[in-house]
């Protein structure tokens, strides 16, 4: 059994066909408004063309160098991992507790993530304790900072005093 729908419509035809030539109206206007922006771009094309050949360079830069960075992030977690793995520990293992270190430790200093793993795979290294070497990491920042050097040497005086050699920090003055 099928239901007949029937609508019926119903309207002014000459005024839709006044709103339709005044939209033609319109649209010739349009027309005639652009045509000067297609003569300029025409004079126009090779500067127009270098500059996207300039817009695409630097992205293209831009993009190598993100890349880079990735790469050589990746290569400090590896070493990082090493260094971690020689003292029975992983960075998998411990990625939360780090991260979380040099995070809080970015948003005090301006150090970076990568320097402040390399400087936690120093620490490791000479202290042989991975959890000493993560605890140490800010006074490290500390040191670098208060005495002007470079992350990586700070890590090494540091981590020299943690191993029980201390005479290294007399000579910066440090008692």
């Amino acid at each position: 059994m099928a239901n007949d729908v029937r609508i019926t419509i119903s309207g002014d035809a000459q005024d839709a066909q006044r709103k339709i030539e005044d939209v033609q109206k319109s649209l010739g206007g349009l027309e005639k408004s652009t045509s000067g922006i297609g003569a300029a771009f025409e004079r126009n094309r090779a500067k127009i063309g270098l500059a996207m050949t300039g817009a695409g360079a630097a992205i293209t830069g831009f993009a190598a160098l993100a890349v880079k960075s990735a790469f050589e992030e990746q290569q400090g977690i590896a070493r990082l991992d090493q260094a971690l793995q020689r003292v029975g520990e992983s960075y998998k293992g411990n990625q939360a507790a780090i991260e979380g270190v040099i995070k809080a430790q970015q948003k005090k200093t301006n150090f970076g993530d990568g320097p402040q793993r390399q400087a936690l795979e120093s620490l490791v290294t000479l202290t042989g304790d991975y959890q000493t070497s993560l605890n140490a990491l800010p006074v490290v920042l500390d040191v670098a900072t208060s005495l002007n050097m470079d992350l990586n040497s700070a890590a090494l005086l540091v981590g020299k005093a943690l191993s029980g050699n201390t005479a290294m920090l007399t000579r910066y003055g440090i008692q």
